[in-house]
């Protein structure tokens, strides 16, 4: 058996090889064969370990094409973009032939810090000369949106498990590795769509050249992210600590927001008081452990927070309440999100009376903008424009006044 991992000696090497991704591979090529220099950048879209890497890969052996690849979360801004990418996309390679330029783990752009890339990257693609593919696993998140319309999306799905057993039994073959088909279907399933962690659990586990069904009990189900709503579910309509605990283990959310949902979601299904007011009682709790780790980093205090906001709020009601209302995602973030454009609205307004009246825009705030605010909707249309022309009003503060 090969040392080196399975995963690179048995990659595939054509597009022929890739298992269960027929439309997307007809797709990936079809749009390499009539691309043009400005295209559009192909976005191909799927879970880990369902062949996007490998396409590409195999699409480049297959036409002869040189690769240039970039880690997205390696090059997190606009200098390093431009750097890298910038440059290569308007010249040829180095020995003649064509290439591809490839960006995977878009998604390690977090949108924030990373702020500009985002923009250098369609600049890139709008100039390109060469084909541009990026990758990631979502590409409908928030801050691919702006990318996304210069963008052909692709999406890759999960691998079904026929399709990786059929992957595995090869490269056992190929290996010398001593098992039977029910062995590798069984590992097949245990892999949930992800093709690359099957190839790595085999090689795992035949270390000694053989595998059977009771080394696969070594191997531990893959824990898959749940929905925040199926998280809820275990806690409010569970009166089990057993069934609570461990309900936000696998749920991508910050605690921060975990609070949140669990806030907004305790009135739709609480009806008696005693128990909403245990249920908050609990949250509470949770809160002063989560206080104390953001002044002090006693980050041991984590498991106190999860089991409060778990199995706390779960036996704060007596008993199962019926029915399952639709949970909701918390909308007070968009109301401190609205409350403070009207904040910053005011302060504008403010700030341009403040100019012209010199005075601070403390006292516009508190002595001036009051009066303005009763007096505009009653003057007239003329008056009003010729005052909004007078401190420089745009059309929404105009608006703000008047209502």
């Amino acid at each position: 058996m090969t040392s080196a991992p399975w995963i690179h000696t048995h990659k595939p090497l054509s597009l022929q090889e890739i298992k269960g991704q027929e439309k997307a591979l007809a797709a990936l090529s079809a749009h390499l064969a009539s691309h043009k220099p400005g295209q559009k950048a192909l976005l191909l879209h799927g879970p880990s370990g369902s062949g996007k890497t490998c396409a590409v890969y195999a699409l480049a052996h297959d036409k002869d094409l040189e690769i240039l690849e970039v880690n997205a979360s390696d090059t997190r801004n606009a200098a390093g973009i431009e750097a890298v990418i910038g440059q290569a996309s308007k010249t040829g390679s180095l020995f003649g032939r064509r290439k591809i330029i490839f960006i995977d783990e878009l998604d390690g752009l977090s949108g924030t810090s990373d702020r500009g890339a985002g923009q250098a990257l369609v600049r890139i693609i709008k100039e390109s000369a060469f084909p541009i593919i990026l990758a990631a696993n979502d590409a409908y998140a928030q801050k691919l949106q702006a990318l996304r319309k210069h963008a052909e999306v692709i999406t890759f799905s999960e691998v079904s498990f026929e399709d990786i057993q059929t992957i595995l039994s090869s490269i056992a073959k190929r290996e010398g590795v001593a098992t039977d088909e029910q062995t590798l279907r069984a590992l097949a399933r245990r892999a949930g769509g992800d093709m690359r962690a099957a190839i790595n659990d085999l090689q795992m586990l035949c270390t000694s050249g053989t595998l059977d069904k009771s080394m696969l009990e070594e191997l531990s189900e893959r824990h898959r992210t749940q929905s925040m709503e199926h998280a809820l579910i275990r806690v409010l309509k569970s009166t089990q600590a057993s069934v609570a605990l461990g309900a936000f283990d696998d749920v991508s959310e910050d605690l921060d927001k975990i609070f949140l949902w669990i806030d907004q979601n305790i009135p739709q299904e609480y009806t008696r008081p005693a128990d909403v007011h245990r249920a908050y009682e609990a949250i509470a709790h949770a809160d002063v452990f989560f206080g104390r780790i953001r002044r002090w980093q006693h980050y041991r205090f984590y498991v106190y927070c999860y089991i409060l906001l778990s199995v706390g709020v779960a036996l704060a009601k007596d008993e199962r309440y019926p029915g399952t209302p639709a949970y909701k995602e918390s909308s007070r973030i968009l109301k401190i999100w609205w409350a403070n454009q009207k904040g910053m609205k005011k302060k504008s307004i403010a700030g341009k009376v403040a100019e012209h009246t010199h005075t601070s825009t403390r006292r516009a705030l508190k002595d001036v903008l009051p009066y303005l605010k009763i007096a505009s909707p009653q003057l007239p249309k003329h008056a009003l424009e010729g005052m909004a022309d007078l401190l420089g009003l745009d059309e929404s503060e105009i608006a703000w006044l008047r209502t």
